[in-house]
């Protein structure tokens, strides 16, 4: 998906691996976590927020820190 500049962490130089954040939503469903504008507002037809992109996640083996990084729709 995205690779950061670094894969050290910035907190205690330890490697960073990709890990796949997800939102449980309702019932057994389950979704990859997304972004939207700030002044996003729903739509009047579907009532959905338009997302401007995804959110890629990256987790410290060794002290457990995670980066959150927005990789738009293209």
């Amino acid at each position: 998906m995205i690779t950061p500049a670094k894969r050290e962490c910035t907190d205690c130089d330890g490697t960073m691996h990709e890990v796949k954040m997800v939102d449980k939503g309702h019932g057994n469903q389950s979704h990859p976590l997304e972004y939207a504008a700030v002044d996003a507002m729903p739509s009047f037809w579907i009532g959905q927020v338009p997302y401007a992109g995804a959110v890629a996640a990256f987790l410290c083996e060794s002290c457990g820190l995670i980066k959150l990084y927005g990789v738009p729709h293209r």
